[in-house]
């Protein structure tokens, strides 16, 4: 247990929670989207939900692999640009995130781990 407390105890409570937030409404609409497909196959299905049920639970921590790799990049620099542009981008940026997060969020817990590591 010690390993969960120190890896969601070095996250921002706001930031989990608008993460999770936006990782299950991604979740929700795919759930429901494969609820209204016509193929029968169970395998095929229990897949595709622990699939999602993985990404889901997963995305904060690609998301924060995301937001550090940003801000190294871009440093303090503050930018203006169209807002529907920006939305756009961020949407298109969390998808991406979502379904890649199987495979960036051992990253992101890698950095919470070794960033918490002398606490």
């Amino acid at each position: 247990m010690s390993f969960l407390q120190r890896i969601f105890g070095a996250i921002d409570r706001r930031f989990l929670a608008r993460s999770y937030v936006i990782s299950f409404a991604i979740a929700g609409l795919l759930m429901w989207v494969r609820s209204r497909s016509e193929t029968g196959d169970v395998a095929d299905a229990t897949a595709f939900y622990v699939f999602v049920t993985l990404n889901a639970a997963l995305f904060p921590f690609a998301k924060l692999v995301w937001n550090e790799l940003r801000d190294f990049l871009m440093g303090d620099n503050f930018i203006l640009a169209n807002a529907i542009l920006v939305f756009g981008a961020k949407f298109i940026v969390n998808v991406m995130l979502w379904g890649c997060a199987l495979f960036i969020a051992p990253v992101g817990v890698a950095y919470l781990w070794f960033r918490t590591r002398s606490a």
